[in-house]
């Protein structure tokens, strides 16, 4: 990376084919600092792979994915699409819909009419879930995997997203959020 350029903590969930590739070509581009968490880095079928690949490119294997998270600014899935819904749960921090899921968008919109049908009342006016929403996209994903539609999930997190949208006082932080990124784009 150039001197211009920001540096950030990176890390990465899975450190097989995928994140070793990415691992070595972002520390060959000047990325600093990259951890990686995979349940079988210490322990299973391929942890001496795992481990001399990282070792080779230095990026350093943590042990969960608390301390993955503890020591990255920004984290990326790099598992199969099988595992990637349960690296997301993973995760004890945050709200549980901070990620990329990549569907087509008609099987998107046939599972929420689905979820519309089957959760809204119309003589409230409100989805009948315990705060009357539907809880986007939570519940969307949950269908999908349920009904083995194709979904690509990959988790990741800016410690600045953890906080979902509650209250009207959360909108500010968002607002603060949004110019952080636009001032880091810009320098």
């Amino acid at each position: 990376m150039s001197a211009e350029r920001k540096q950030f903590r990176l890390g990465l969930v899975g450190y097989g084919e995928i994140g070793s590739t990415l691992g070595r070509g972002l520390r060959g581009a000047g990325l600093e600092t990259i951890a990686s968490y995979d349940k079988y880095a210490f322990d299973g079928p391929y942890a001496d792979l795992i481990q001399s690949r990282a070792k080779e490119v230095g990026v350093t294997l943590v042990r969960s994915n608390q301390e993955l998270a503890d020591a990255a600014d920004l984290i990326v899935s790099v598992t199969p699409g099988s595992a990637s819904l349960e690296s997301a749960e993973a995760f004890e921090f945050g709200e549980t819909n901070i990620g990329l899921f990549i569907l087509k968008n008609q099987t998107m919109f046939q599972v929420l009419r689905e979820l519309r049908t089957s959760y809204w009342d119309e003589t409230t006016d409100r989805y009948k879930r315990a705060k009357g929403e539907l809880g986007f996209p939570n519940e969307l994903i949950s269908a999908l995997a349920s009904r083995k539609f194709g979904v690509f999930g990959s988790p990741f997190a800016d410690p600045r997203e953890e906080q979902g949208i509650k209250r009207f006082e959360d909108l500010s932080r968002c607002e603060r959020f949004l110019s952080e990124l636009r001032e880091d784009s810009l320098s």
